[in-house]
């Protein structure tokens, strides 16, 4: 009896280095490309197949084109010209959507304020008629932050792709004295804020990711192809009377203005335009995908201390397979066990993002079990050390191989 409370013991202190472990790995930027695979399939079953998510409202949002809205100003650095969104036209839709206060219910224009034109005092007046707008900011090679002239409200929209130059995650909170596009379009529009703790920050209590893999409620070919949402271009829309913009297209609308053609990334789902990602990004923090419910911490713990007890006092049985399976096992066990701890914490991803909507990064907590496992096994194989070279090999030629 003492012998197997040691054990659990053990093996629960064990699971727990694992959480904390899930908990780093998950603040980080770092995803592998088995993970990509995981994630991706897993949000298809959950979309598709079990149709547990539905689509946002398409009468909540308003997405204007700026990909042929553009201008000529002159170059700053040296001679010649620059192309720029016509903030011509950008400050006469900001005079329209401010002759009624909050009409929309928010607005996110997705251009970069660089240079200046003749046109920019206009905007500057038209822009301070309206409560609830946001600009982007980005962030030079160096980290230091790239402000606009313009005196208008403005948000962190960086983000960062990972292994194959695709966009996974999202960091949250990027800059102690400002913060990002999505979180402070999910502060306004829900009238949240986030609380700073010791460890974490918390939300409506919770503590929360500053790094979220993001869902993608809504994909380009919705926007784009199938038209499940209203796309408009911004010349088009100003073409129209001004009672018309405001009843029919803005009013009560979130409006998202960017460049829809042209400003892509590529994401797990293809490319994607760069202000559909950051409003994705919004509404999965609606969705609550940030927050950490205690139930998640208690479902991990007991995964993982179920999981360190089969590492550490497991008793392996190679009696009922056959002898080409044993030998196939003799010659790679490593490998095999690798696989296995993959299956293992693949399902417990799966069943995380299913229920919590959490996806866990399985790779680097795999391989580290698979060291643990190496390290108990060492005597049980006579040709364990051509095993573990050989295991290594292909672990620096699949994982870490840096171009």
């Amino acid at each position: 009896m003492k012998n197997i409370l040691g054990r659990l013991i053990i093996s629960a202190f064990h699971g727990f280095l694992l959480l904390l472990l899930t908990w780093a790995w998950l603040g980080s930027y770092m995803t592998y490309g088995d993970e990509f695979l995981l994630v991706k399939w897993s949000s298809t079953v959950k979309r598709v197949f079990l149709n547990i998510d539905e689509d946002p409202p398409a009468n909540r949002f308003l997405f204007i084109d700026l990909a042929y809205d553009k201008a000529i100003i002159p170059r700053e650095d040296g001679p010649g010209n620059e192309v720029i969104t016509d903030r011509a036209q950008l400050s006469r839709f900001f005079e329209i959507s401010g002759r009624q206060q909050n009409v929309a219910r928010y607005i996110f224009c997705d251009v970069f304020l660089q240079g200046r034109s003749e046109w920019d005092d206009s905007l500057e007046l038209s822009v301070a008629k309206n409560a609830n707008l946001i600009f982007p900011i980005h962030k030079d090679e160096n980290g230091l932050l790239l402000k606009p002239e313009l005196n208008v409200p403005y948000g962190i929209a960086d983000y960062q792709s990972n292994r194959g130059n695709t966009f996974l995650k999202f960091k949250l909170f990027q800059d102690s004295s400002y913060h990002t596009v999505p979180v402070e379009m999910y502060k306004k529009l829900n009238d949240k804020s986030f609380e700073s703790g010791l460890f974490f920050n918390y939300d409506k209590g919770l503590p929360i990711l500053n790094s979220v893999i993001i869902d993608y409620p809504i994909r380009n070919y919705e926007l784009m192809d199938e038209q499940e949402y209203a796309l408009i271009s911004l010349s088009e829309l100003l073409m129209l009377p001004e009672e018309v913009i405001i009843n029919e297209y803005l009013k009560n609308r979130i409006v998202l203005m960017g460049d829809f053609k042209n400003d892509s990334h590529q994401t797990i789902f293809g490319p994607m335009a760069g202000t559909l990602i950051l409003l994705n990004t919004f509404l999965t923090l609606e969705g609550g995908q940030h927050r950490l419910p205690l139930t998640w911490f208690l479902f991990l713990i007991i995964a993982y201390t179920n999981l360190s007890y089969f590492v550490f006092f497991a008793q392996k049985n190679h009696q009922n397979i056959s002898g080409k399976q044993n030998e196939i096992v003799q010659r790679y066990p490593f490998l095999l066990s690798l696989i296995g701890y993959l299956v293992i914490l693949s399902s417990f991803s799966i069943f995380s993002y299913l229920i919590f909507g959490v996806h866990i990064n399985i790779l680097i907590i795999a391989l580290y079990l698979n060291v643990l496992g190496l390290i108990r096994n060492l005597r049980e194989h006579s040709g364990w050390k051509e095993a573990a070279k050989n295991w290594l090999i292909y672990i620096k030629n699949e994982y870490f191989k840096f171009y």
